[in-house]
């Protein structure tokens, strides 16, 4: 068994096979319960989330309003929950100004102006959102570590010396 993990390409198909098991982890979580988390930065805030198979990201530039890094999970019990979790569909973070934006298939990319300020005279901040379904991460991780765990070893081509090299200088 321990000939088994020798070489590169075992240890990375392992790594790799432990990688998409955390993230498989991760996307039946995600059908059930929400997740985010907020991140004050220097000039930006930075909110990642977990929910509805996804994995997203989004980095509000403008002056942070919380000092805190901030948690929460909660279930995602109804359609109504699902759809107000996520930022880029919840009203507070809907696209007003679309500057750039991709979307198709589960992913969603884009920059936009950002709502109409805090409601307290404060500028619109920049919005950068990287939504990217969970499937798109797995399944690739999974596939490479099929093949890196069973692919056979490449036997080497060079030829081996057999004969002694003389030494010159005796």
């Amino acid at each position: 068994m321990g000939e088994f993990f020798r070489g590169w390409r075992r240890n990375l198909g392992v790594v790799t096979l432990v990688m998409a098991l955390v993230l498989m982890v991760g996307w039946i979580r995600s059908e059930v319960k929400g997740e985010s988390l907020v991140i004050p930065l220097n000039k930006s805030t930075v909110y990642l989330q977990s929910y509805c198979g996804k994995l997203s990201a989004m980095q509000e530039v403008c002056q942070p309003r919380e000092r805190a890094v901030q948690y929460e999970c909660r279930p995602l019990l109804s359609a109504t929950d699902r759809h107000s979790f996520a930022f880029s569909s919840d009203e507070k973070w809907k696209w007003k100004n679309p500057l750039l934006r991709w979307s198709g298939i589960g992913f969603d990319f884009g920059k936009s102006l950002g709502y109409d300020g805090w409601g307290d005279g404060s500028p619109a901040p920049f919005q950068y959102v990287c939504t990217v379904p969970y499937w798109s991460l797995v399944i690739p991780l999974t596939l490479l570590s099929a093949y890196l765990l069973l692919s056979k070893p490449r036997k080497s081509i060079q030829k081996k010396i057999t004969e002694p090299v003389p030494d010159e200088g005796a």
